[in-house]
């Protein structure tokens, strides 16, 4: 089965682009498709849109096919495993023991989507004591991820922490990556070397923050992220005033749909 973007099937029917993403919004308006191998992607600015479509729906240009229809497509996609690049995903939680649970059922509802899942815990939440072993969290992260690739990371609090320190140093490189709950202020007070970490940081992100996230509100990560002049990343900010994150189907979500998304880069959209 092939797919089109929205600049060849512009090309194909020798329409302009705007029209092309009106009826693709239509289809996208009858039928739930986002995160499910083809969909709409937006940017920071809700300015650039990008389809992957199927040549199947885009022979009924420039009507719109039946619900019925376009979800049959998306079956015989979903069987033919479009994108050809599947990914893993690496699952890091918070500091605290109760995250381990947490980072659980984030793992149980995204199981269906990604061919490979890891849990990575904590040693730790095994022996007890207080704060996370960077040193030795990074050098077991590493030594799992070596011969890996095509995978993602879904980190929360510290496990941010971990995943920017292992880009840093060249331990780790994983396509893309969402944290949720980044905590700045607070790794400052325990010497992390965060704003030395951020400045070779380069993957694509999702950041997901509370709005008044007593660690580190949204609006904090927002100006860091300026002040650092960090490009190709996405940020949601999300009603909160806690550090727990337990709204899970809308993570799931997240981590579904960022399989499909692209990188922003200069206020480009590049196909990831």
């Amino acid at each position: 089965m092939k797919l089109l973007t929205v600049g060849q099937i512009g090309k194909l029917k020798r329409v302009p682009l705007k029209k092309v993403y009106e009826w693709a919004l239509q289809i996208r308006k009858k039928v739930n498709v986002f995160g499910r191998g083809w969909g709409l992607i937006i940017d920071e600015g809700d300015k650039y849109y990008r389809y992957l479509m199927p040549l199947e729906i885009v022979d009924k240009f420039p009507n719109v096919p039946e619900t019925d229809y376009v979800e049959r497509i998306i079956k015989k996609y979903e069987k033919a495993k479009y994108p050809d690049k599947r990914f893993s995903i690496i699952l890091l939680g918070g500091n605290s023991l109760k995250n381990k649970s947490w980072i659980e059922k984030i793992e149980k509802k995204v199981k269906p989507v990604f061919p490979d899942t890891y849990v990575h815990y904590y040693k730790h939440w095994e022996t007890g004591k207080e704060i996370i072993d960077f040193d030795y969290e990074l050098n077991k992260l590493s030594e799992f991820v070596k011969d890996r690739k095509n995978y993602i990371i879904f980190a929360k609090s510290a496990g941010t922490l971990l995943t920017m320190r292992g880009v840093f140093e060249g331990a780790i490189k994983p396509d893309k990556c969402i944290f949720v709950g980044t905590p700045i202020r607070g790794v400052r007070k325990n010497d992390f070397a965060v704003d030395d970490w951020i400045q070779k940081y380069n993957i694509y992100t999702l950041y997901i923050q509370h709005k008044n996230d007593p660690v580190y509100s949204s609006d904090e990560l927002k100006q860091y992220l300026q002040n650092n002049k960090r490009v190709g990343y996405a940020f949601m900010e999300i009603e909160g005033k806690s550090h727990d994150y337990l709204e899970y189907e809308f993570l799931t979500k997240q981590i579904k749909d960022i399989v499909y998304k692209v990188k922003i880069t200069h206020g480009y959209v590049v196909w990831s």
